[in-house]
């Protein structure tokens, strides 16, 4: 029996098409003629590069057009590819031009110059948009590039779709990743999509055979962002709308980091924790849960369930998409290898964009699978995700709708002036998780009222309805209610759903805001900026309990009005205990409090901790520098 890799390189090499031997006898013999025609890569709300090849060196520049008309001209930099270097029989130069500075939701026209002259036709017109902040739609598909008739068809479909970008899971050319490869079963298959909108891969095995994707990496530019050195070009992230992607590497790059030799796991934690979108998606070619004889024992897909997997959970991710398993397979929400409608991600094994095809095994963690030719279509709205799969005819197999609930972190709600779980009646608090708001919001300047809800979020605490201040995808900040002493229930509501959970509160809980020391014009003392003995300080901090006027949850002083404090304040300074001059309510500002005190003439020039006291509560410690 034949090795399947052997078979595999043997049937690609059989479809391939008369047409690109062809084109490639041509382009050896005129010097003007695009070996590669432009495409877009990493296109983002303010930059674009494109990129493109020539026969001949010249001088190479690209032409963007504004929608204004306005021109502006970009040197590509120019890299010679040698026979030895590419495999083919012929050199050529490969372009890479890119330009900053562009403005999101735009249209922007270009054309590729070749020593002054065009290289595309006039009646080609070449465009791209530029990424915006609403609904967007995006394509996916993998394991293509063999020269079938069901590549041909799935590539006659993708190319007449409307989208703003494609995700690849890998294996984008067979049998293995020579420049040759890419050319044939790549871009000459994608040139009407790719020349409108970017593709953003991830490699395959398929990639890695031959040259370890070093082709792969030479034909992309994606983004290279906080990636090391010897990895860039093999995973990275960008931002789309209010969606994060994530592409990595499952072939010797997670192999690497798995021994210890490398950093793709450090790096994608690091990306996650850090990551400010609603919705997160990642895309990696070897499936975690794909069924299938073939590789259900591949150890790549092992790898990837037992590093990848527990990552992406760790941060809510709730959409992965991957190949390798040539047919179409999509499971239940998965979490730590178990069914988990609640919070459990969907993974989408998209293998069937032109390979040959793998027959499907049922399995209890699978809701779909189909043994077809396919790609999938994502619309993606702010706070839904609604996924089609459609076969090499057209029709519309599978489709459904992710709707992420809110969730919780593991420390969910913190004092908002120095987070941690002090809690205070009628104090500032901040709330902690995943999937709550599609962007950020505050409420508008001129509100006289803090809004109950925010871009369809809400919160109670014992079922009173509390004032947003600030609204994001991963926190938003309330006011909790005064009276409340001992344990209370906080629940979140968001248009996808509900989560609550118990917090204790006290009467009175100080914090200091990490900002909140000023001289008496409003400029932050520091380190560079020091008080002087007998100034006027301003202290700002939440927690200090009600005011002699009971003001109504959401309320604030007017400007000009001084409304005291109840409790006894202390501010305790370098071992002294001073009363302030003033102790009150913030004007204009709910669950704002403010110190005035003079510095004393005692303390030398240094630093020293500044801390309150509140009856029987104490307060972080700030740094207050005397000169």
């Amino acid at each position: 029996m034949p090795s399947r890799r052997a078979f595999l390189q043997t049937a690609c090499q059989a479809l391939a098409t008369p047409f690109f031997s062809a084109r490639l006898a041509k382009a050896e013999t005129s010097s003007s003629e695009l070996t590669r025609h432009p495409y877009i890569q990493d296109l983002r709300s303010d930059r674009v590069t494109i990129r493109w090849n020539t026969l001949t060196k010249g001088n190479a520049d690209l032409e963007i057009t504004a929608p204004n008309g306005s021109l502006r001209l970009a040197d590509a930099v120019s890299v010679l590819r040698t026979p030895a270097q590419s495999g083919l029989s012929y050199p050529y130069y490969q372009h890479t031009a890119s330009v900053r500075g562009l403005n999101g939701s735009n249209f922007y026209k270009y054309r590729v110059l070749h020593d002054n002259v065009p290289l595309t036709g006039a009646d080609e017109e070449l465009g791209f948009q530029t990424r915006g902040a609403s609904s967007f739609r995006f394509l996916s598909f993998g394991d293509s590039g063999m020269g079938t008739s069901g590549q041909r068809s799935i590539a006659q479909l993708v190319n007449k779709e409307p989208a703003a970008l494609v995700i690849h899971t890998g294996d984008l050319v067979y049998p293995e990743g020579s420049t040759e490869a890419y050319e044939k079963r790549y871009f000459e298959y994608y040139r009407p999509l790719m020349k409108r909108l970017p593709f953003f891969p991830c490699p395959g095995n398929h990639d890695y055979y031959g040259a370890r994707a070093v082709p792969y990496v030479q034909v992309h530019s994606v983004p290279r962002d906080e990636v090391v050195e010897g990895d860039s070009g093999r995973y990275y992230s960008f931002d789309w709308g209010n969606a994060h992607f994530i592409s990595l590497d499952s072939n010797e790059v997670l192999e690497a980091a798995v021994r210890g030799d490398g950093k793709m796991l450090e790096w994608l934690a690091n990306d996650l924790s850090t990551c400010d979108k609603f919705w997160r998606i990642a895309f990696f070619h070897h499936p975690p849960y794909a069924t299938g004889a073939s590789f259900r024992d591949d150890p790549l897909n092992t790898l990837a369930r037992e590093y990848i997997a527990p990552i992406l959970e760790k941060y809510h991710v709730p959409l992965v998409l991957s190949g390798h398993e040539h047919n179409y397979q999509r499971t239940k929400p998965i979490r730590a290898g178990k069914v988990r409608p609640e919070d459990g991600a969907v993974y989408i094994t998209t293998g069937g964009g032109g390979a040959m095809l793998y027959p499907f095994e049922p399995a209890d963690h699978v809701a779909v699978g189909m043994s077809v030719h396919h790609f999938v279509r994502a619309e993606l709205a702010p706070l839904k995700l609604n996924i089609e799969a459609v076969d090499d005819n057209g029709t519309v197999f599978d489709s459904f709708t992710i709707s992420p609930k809110p969730l919780l972190s593991q420390q969910p709600v913190l004092n908002t002036a120095d987070n941690t779980t002090s809690l205070a009646a009628g104090g500032l608090a901040s709330i902690y998780g995943w999937q709550f708001a599609a962007e950020e919001r505050t409420p508008k300047a001129e509100a006289e009222v803090l809004p109950r809800t925010l871009i369809g979020v809400k919160v109670e605490c014992n079922n009173v309805q509390l004032p947003l201040f600030y609204v994001s995808p991963n926190q938003v900040n309330v006011q909790l209610p005064f009276g409340i002493d001992g344990e209370a229930k906080l629940k979140l509501t968001t248009i996808n759903g509900t989560v609550e959970t118990l917090v204790r509160v006290s009467p009175l809980a100080p914090a200091i805001f990490s900002n909140g020391i000023t001289h008496a014009d409003g400029t932050l003392v520091q380190d560079s900026s020091p008080v002087q003995a007998g100034e006027t300080v301003t202290v700002f901090l939440t927690g200090l309990g009600e005011g002699t006027n009971k003001l109504a949850l959401g309320d604030a002083p007017e400007v000009g009005q001084v409304v005291s404090l109840k409790a006894e304040i202390l501010i305790e300074i370098g071992g002294m205990a001073i009363r302030p001059t003033i102790a009150a309510l913030v004007p204009d500002l709910p669950g704002m409090y403010q110190l005035q005190f003079s510095v004393p003439s005692s303390l030398k020039a240094g630093s020293y901790s500044l801390a309150v006291s509140a009856g029987h509560a104490r307060s972080n410690a700030r740094m207050l520098f005397v000169a």
